[in-house]
């Protein structure tokens, strides 16, 4: 299901991609197997971004909840702060 990625080959296709280095390093590998146009890795590394973003803000959002959720409880008509931490 999953294939062995040849990782020297993955970093020429990285920078053949972001023509990093005028195109010297990646000459002796040959032409890639497949070709990915530049616009579709932008895209698809953009997609990611997005997704990462999309996360981190969820998770926050989750911990504002919790970290603003309040710790007074009413006992006997009193209210009585409940520390979370012991102190």
């Amino acid at each position: 299901m999953f294939h062995k990625i040849n990782v020297s080959y993955l970093k020429a296709l990285i920078e053949y991609f972001l023509d990093i280095n005028n195109g010297d390093r990646h000459r002796d590998l040959g032409p890639p197997k497949w070709h990915l146009a530049r616009r579709h890795f932008v895209a698809a590394l953009a997609l990611l971004g997005f997704a990462n973003i999309y996360a981190m803000r969820a998770n926050l959002s989750v911990a504002i909840v919790e970290m603003t959720t309040g710790t007074n409880k009413e006992i006997n008509g009193t209210n009585v702060h409940v520390s979370l931490y012991g102190k």
